[in-house]
Formats: C-alpha cells, sequence, structure tokens
C-alpha cells in the first residue's frame, strides 16, 4: 500500500508505529523505548513495513521523550527516506481549555483529547492506562478543564520492590481479580488491579451521569471485563495524534 501515514507515539515505556491510510487506522508495530536498542528497533521497523507491503509518505513524531525523538527520527529517515516533524504541544492552538498553564499539556495528552472529542463527542471522560495512568475531562462545551495523574499498574508494583525491603520485584503485570492473593506475588497483584479499578469506579460515578467514559491506553484491555457502560479504544492516542497531524497537514497547505 502506497503513500501511507506514519504516526510515532514515544511513551515513557512503549513507542507505538501507527500506521494509517488517511483517516483509518490499518495496524501497529510496538516497540519498547528504552530496552530496545536503536539497531533492533531499526530492524523490527524495517520488517513491520516490509512484511505488510507499507510504502510510507509522510507523518509526525510525538513524544514525551525527548531524548528519544531525535533517534527515532533517524530510524525512520533510514528505513522509508522520509523524515517526520516532532509535534511541539506548546503551538498547537486549536486546544480549548481551562487548565492554569495549557503550555504544561504533553503530546500524548493532547491527542486523547482530540481523538476522544473527534471520533465520540463530549462531555467525555478519559482514563489512559499507561506508566502512569492519566484522567482528563472535557466538558459538555468541548473544554478540556483538568486531569489526574496516578501510577500505572506495572510502575505501582515497581515501587513495592524500591520502597521495601521484602517484597519480591515483579517484571510483568498479572490479573489478579476475584479472591485475595493467596501468596504474596498474587496480594500485590491483586491490591494494584483492584485499586484501579476501584478508581475507575469512583470517576464513574462522580462524572458519568453525562459523560462518556473512554479508556485506552496499553494496560485498557486488562480491566475491560470489570468496568461497564464504558468503550475500550487503545488506539486513541495515536488515532488522535493522526487527526492532529492530518489539521496541520491541512493548515499548511492552506498558508
Amino acid at each position: 500500500m502506497k503513500n501511507l501515514t506514519l504516526v510515532i507515539d514515544i511513551g515513557n515505556t512503549t513507542t507505538i508505529y501507527g500506521v494509517f491510510d488517511n483517516k483509518t487506522f490499518i495496524k501497529s508495530l510496538i516497540t519498547l523505548t528504552h530496552d530496545h536498542s536503536e539497531s533492533e528497533k531499526t530492524k523490527l521497523l524495517d520488517k513491520f513495513l516490509y512484511d505488510n507491503d507499507f510504502q510510507i509518505s509522510k507523518g509526525m513524531i510525538f513524544s514525551v521523550v525527548p531524548v528519544e525523538s531525535i533517534v527515532v527520527q533517524k530510524i525512520v529517515e533510514k528505513v522509508t527516506n522520509v523524515k517526520l516533524d516532532v509535534f511541539d504541544p506548546k503551538g498547537y492552538k486549536n486546544l480549548e481549555t481551562s487548565v492554569d498553564d495549557p503550555k504544561e499539556i504533553g503530546a500524548d495528552l493532547v491527542a486523547d483529547i482530540v481523538g476522544a472529542k473527534a471520533l465520540y463527542g463530549h462531555p467525555v471522560v478519559i482514563i489512559d492506562l499507561g506508566t502512569v495512568n492519566k484522567l482528563l475531562y472535557v466538558n459538555k462545551n468541548g473544554v478540556f478543564t483538568g486531569c489526574s495523574f496516578f501510577p500505572g499498574m506495572q510502575t505501582s508494583l515497581s515501587l513495592f520492590n524500591e520502597k521495601t525491603a521484602l517484597l519480591p520485584e515483579i517484571e510483568e503485570f498479572k490479573t489478579s481479580p476475584g479472591k485475595l492473593g493467596t501468596n504474596t506475588l498474587d496480594a500485590m497483584n491483586h491490591g494494584v488491579y483492584w485499586s484501579v479499578v476501584s478508581y475507575i469506579e469512583r470517576v464513574q460515578r462522580e462524572f458519568n451521569k453525562d459523560a462518556k467514559l473512554i479508556i485506552t491506553g496499553g494496560n485498557c484491555q486488562i480491566i475491560a471485563g470489570e468496568i461497564k457502560n464504558r468503550i475500550i479504544d487503545p488506539e486513541l492516542t495515536i488515532k488522535g495524534m493522526n487527526i492532529i497531524f492530518m489539521e496541520l497537514e491541512k493548515w499548511i497547505a492552506n498558508n
């Protein structure tokens, strides 16, 4: 497939390469932001594009890890011969907000908000489950009014190991619904799992009288079965990024 768009979401844990045909999301590749080397990322992206017969002609990088932006930009140019610009959220003018300092809103949050408004309308509550869990609220007028941050599941498990002498390190989160844990590892997983579920249920009681609830992020499928009256959209962030890229591309063409 020719003339495709590559939208890249560089996060603290993973980097997502999302391929779009205009507005339509096709497929994505997920790599580890820090644990994969530059050469490994280059091979993975090259194989991903080759195996799927994707020919990239344009796109953009969105990043919350500035040092990685240059690395990924170099990788993409090497593999596709296309140099992608890096999105600057501070210069984005199409976000309506009432927060204290709009310049503090990161690229991933801007994308979540733009994507949710465009795809699902408003008012809307967005919960993005990743390294850092984020709750974002857009009111009935389409204005982003505020957010809440709390530790992601794997981050919470890491804190157990960092801050205690005897609790073990857990490399990967394991879903632990239902009964209480009967061993240390299950008890740790159980507490982290239900703390996130309980938080979301509390949010629903507070906001869901009139607002849709959208759950996204790398861990959204883990808790999907426990939450009722919600929309699960794992690709919301990169969909929002693609919408922003198309907006900017149109603006450039008209100016």
